[in-house]
């Protein structure tokens, strides 16, 4: 290569670094100058403030949202709120809503209200949700569905709504015999 080339090379590698060095320093800059999650001395959470409350569900996806009155919370401050909420995040807070978010290892309690039997892998089994929408499964079983009868494979093919766990445990000890 000429040496031309090599020196225009360097100059423009040098450049870029250059750049790069500026704009980092302008990143970390930036984020200095975004102060914390704060609210003045003075507010506190007033007694017809909305509460929101987010739980992400972390085996199934979804996000649960409540709504609540503060009750004990209102009074507080943004330091009292999080200290009456161990374990949430304070997302946004003013005197008339605060917004918190925490993230759990569990299902929504949509799932968790719900369960039915149907097929999974070839075998019985238990799930959460409803049949044919938002589902999950909760335990399988090692009853295959080859061993069932044509009109049992068919119910628990749509899926078979059951209400409790003793429900649950009469159609498979029925299902086993």
């Amino acid at each position: 290569m000429k040496p031309q080339r090599w020196l225009r090379l360097y100059l423009t590698a040098g450049l870029v670094v250059l750049a790069l060095i500026g704009y980092g320093h302008g990143l970390r800059d930036r984020h200095r100058s975004v102060p914390p999650a704060s609210s003045p001395p003075e507010a506190a959470l007033s007694p017809g403030a909305t509460v929101v409350k987010r739980s992400a569900n972390l085996k199934c996806g979804c996000v649960d949202e409540e709504h609540e009155p503060p009750g004990a919370l209102a009074g507080l401050d943004l330091e009292g709120i999080r200290r009456m909420n161990p374990g949430w995040t304070v997302v946004s807070f003013d005197q008339s809503r605060v917004e918190l978010f925490r993230a759990e290892d569990t299902y929504c309690t949509f799932l968790l209200a719900h369960r039915f039997i149907g097929i999974h892998q070839g075998n019985v089994a238990v799930f959460y949700g409803e049949p044919g929408g938002h589902e999950a499964v909760k335990s399988m079983t090692d009853i295959p569905v080859s061993s069932l009868d044509a009109a049992d494979q068919s119910r628990l093919g749509v899926g078979v709504v059951v209400t409790d766990d003793d429900e649950v445990l009469r159609w498979l000890e029925g299902l086993a015999d």
